[in-house]
C-alpha cells in the first residue's frame, strides 16, 4: 500500500503541482498558459502598432523639417547672393588668376573723394600745411595735452 502511495505521489508531482491540498492537472495548466500567451500576444501586437505609428509620425516630422530647411536654405542663398550684384555664391569680383585687370579705372581721390587722383588733389595743399604745422610743433617741443594723456601708462598714473 505504501508502494502505491509513493507511486501516486510521484505521478501527482510529475503531472501537476499541488495547490491548496489538491493537484492541478496538466490540462488546467495548459489552459492558463494559453490564456497568458494570448494576452501577451495581444500586448505585443498593441505595442507593435503603437511603435509603427510613432515611427511613421517621426518620419513625417523629419520630412517636413527637411522641406522647411531646404526652403530656408534657398532663401538664405538668395539673400547672400543679392549683395554681390547678382553673382552666385562662390564667385568673386576679381579675376581667378590673381592678375589685376588693366581696364579698371581709379575710383578717385582717397583723400577728398573727388574724381581726380590723390596726387592732383586740391586739398593736398591744406593737408600738407596741417602736417607741416604738427611737425613744427613737435620740433619746438610743444605737445598737445591729449597726446600726453594718450601716452600716459598705468605705471605713470600710480
Amino acid at each position: 500500500m505504501n508502494d502505491l502511495r509513493e507511486r501516486l505521489a510521484r505521478v501527482e508531482d510529475f503531472v501537476g503541482m499541488p495547490q491548496s491540498d489538491r493537484a492541478e492537472s496538466l490540462a488546467v495548466q495548459g489552459e492558463q498558459q494559453a490564456r497568458t500567451i494570448t494576452s501577451l500576444r495581444e500586448a505585443l501586437q498593441e505595442l507593435s502598432r503603437t511603435m509603427t505609428e510613432r515611427f511613421e509620425m517621426v518620419v513625417r516630422n523629419v520630412e517636413s523639417l527637411a522641406v522647411g530647411v531646404k526652403d530656408k536654405l534657398s532663401d538664405m542663398e538668395t539673400d547672400v547672393a543679392l549683395p554681390f550684384d547678382g553673382k552666385k555664391g562662390g564667385e568673386s569680383s576679381g579675376t581667378m588668376s590673381g592678375e589685376s585687370d588693366p581696364t579698371v579705372k581709379s575710383k578717385g581721390c582717397f583723400t577728398c573723394g573727388g574724381p581726380h587722383m590723390a596726387k592732383n588733389c586740391p586739398s593736398k595743399v591744406k593737408l600738407s600745411a596741417i602736417f607741416a604745422a604738427e611737425a613744427a610743433r613737435e620740433a619746438a617741443g610743444v605737445a598737445d595735452d591729449d597726446e600726453d594723456v594718450a601716452r600716459t601708462t598705468a605705471l605713470q598714473i600710480v
